[in-house]
């Protein structure tokens, strides 16, 4: 199927795309302003220049709840936590991600670190999605937190 786009913009290189082989098709085509080109389509739905399509973005990182607690004990030690969750900003972060915990927000004891709460969570306790990764890949055995 022969590809017909227009550039809608220039700086991410999105295009309009009409489909169509026959030369009706190019003539109806190039009135609006459309030219054969190398498009191709994203995940997200949109066409783009084939050279300028978006990378995928992870929207979940799903990992066993287990071993995420075991990161944050082994992170935060329990006479820190107690004494945090005497503050109440903690105490409310600390309902908050028993919540995340016990939920449908974690199904089949499973838990999505990119779900914003679980930043906001861990901030209230000084700790980063990053040092909670490494540490999970320490309990695991591995040494490679994420390859560049």
């Amino acid at each position: 199927m022969q590809k017909y786009a227009k550039i809608i913009n220039e700086e991410t290189g999105a295009c309009i795309v009409g489909l169509g082989e026959s030369e009706s098709a190019a003539e109806y085509y190039a009135t609006l302003g459309m030219e054969l080109m190398e498009v191709e389509q994203a995940s997200s739905g949109g066409w783009y220049l084939a050279d300028r399509v978006p990378e995928v973005t992870a929207t979940s990182e799903w990992v066993n709840k287990e071993l995420f607690l075991d990161a944050l004990y082994a992170l935060v030690p329990a006479e820190d936590l107690a004494a945090k969750l005497q503050e109440p900003t903690a105490f409310k972060a600390g309902i908050m991600g028993l919540a995340l915990l016990t939920t449908n927000a974690a199904p089949g004891g499973m838990i999505d670190l990119l779900d914003e709460r679980v930043a906001e969570w861990l901030a209230v306790f000084g700790l980063t999605l990053d040092q909670v990764r490494e540490k999970m890949n320490e309990q695991r055995g591995e040494t490679d937190v994420q390859s560049e």
